[in-house]
């Protein structure tokens, strides 16, 4: 009797390299919003038709000792999971039913072109997230891992270290115009547009951040103008705004901060903790209600509708 041992190698990992979207020019940095491709070689003694499986984890490591390991649950903040499989050839998103801004462009990914080789090239083409956390590489860091799996589940995995992550922000408004309605002479009126009586700041950063605002000066309709006094007490022509992020029932500002025409620090909002989502959860924002006021002087204006520019800020600090 003859007895015949069949054996399957584990496949191996050649490479795994950070570019940039041009798939040739290595990169130790990223930035939420661009696009970036992991090029991954590896190779498998019985061809690589035996590897079936690719797992990426895109993640950051807190502590940046180059020994960091995924947790292996999708966090748009902390962890973003991709995946190759043979059968059809498919690249995914391990996202599950989290909305991200995390994304994977599969019309640029590559797979090996001869599968009966025994080493071949796969390329991971995919747009980094707007919450991935910010990292400078030393302190804290972002790593790469991947694991390749063969068909009787042989694995084998390999990690890079040191990757850093850019600041990112971004602001919008809940309402894109805001109206304080009819004001007398010599008197203050809230937010009436919207009927809520407030603007919403929708922020979303990847570090802290600081809010701001300005207005415009003058305010104008035709040749006629209305000029923002920035200390609360309008002369004939001017008027004040101010601001707080709580108010009262009627849409006044609780702790009034004087709007003028620099961009300054809106109180309260000098060190905003980043926007944070938990772990299998959809993107999150960080919303602050803003409430104002307009007060005319008590003379110098004709009754006209005059408009102007408020204009919010969001810097990372």
């Amino acid at each position: 009797m003859i007895i015949k041992y069949v054996t399957n190698d584990a496949p191996t990992i050649t490479s795994v390299t950070l570019q940039q979207s041009d798939k040739s020019t290595s990169t130790s940095s990223m930035t939420p919003q661009t696009s970036y491709n992991v090029e991954i070689v590896a190779g498998d003694a019985d061809t690589i038709d035996d590897i079936n499986q690719l797992d990426i984890w895109i993640f950051r490591d807190d502590n940046a000792g180059d020994d960091g390991a995924p947790g292996e649950t999708w966090d748009a903040d902390h962890e973003a999971i991709y995946r190759w499989t043979k059968s059809g050839s498919t690249w995914s998103m391990q996202n599950s039913s989290a909305t991200t801004t995390w994304s994977i462009t599969t019309g640029n990914c590559d797979t090996p072109g001869n599968m009966a080789a025994t080493s071949g090239e796969w390329n991971l083409y995919f747009t980094v997230g707007k919450l991935a956390q910010e990292a400078d590489g030393t302190s804290a860091e972002w790593d790469i891992k991947v694991t390749v799996t063969d068909s009787v589940s042989n694995t084998v995995s390999s990690t890079i270290y040191s990757k850093s992550m850019g600041a990112y922000s971004s602001l919008s408004l809940s309402s894109s115009t805001i109206s304080f309605g009819s004001i007398a002479l010599g008197g203050t009126a809230a937010i009436q547009t919207p009927a809520e009586h407030y603007v919403t700041l929708i922020a979303i950063s990847n570090d802290t951040f600081a809010l701001g605002s300005k207005s415009s000066s003058p305010w104008t309709n035709g040749g006629n103008n209305a000029t923002l006094d920035t200390d609360g007490s309008p002369g004939a022509g001017y008027f004040s705004l101010t601001q707080d992020d709580a108010g009262d029932g009627s849409g006044h500002p609780s702790t009034p901060q004087y709007v003028t025409t620099s961009t300054a620090t809106i109180t309260g909002h000098g060190t905003d903790t980043r926007t944070s989502t938990a772990a299998s959860a959809s993107e999150s924002t960080s919303n602050t209600n803003i409430y104002m006021d307009c007060i005319l002087g008590a003379s110098g204006l004709k009754v006209l509708t005059y408009s102007g520019t408020i204009t919010f800020t969001i810097t990372n600090d």
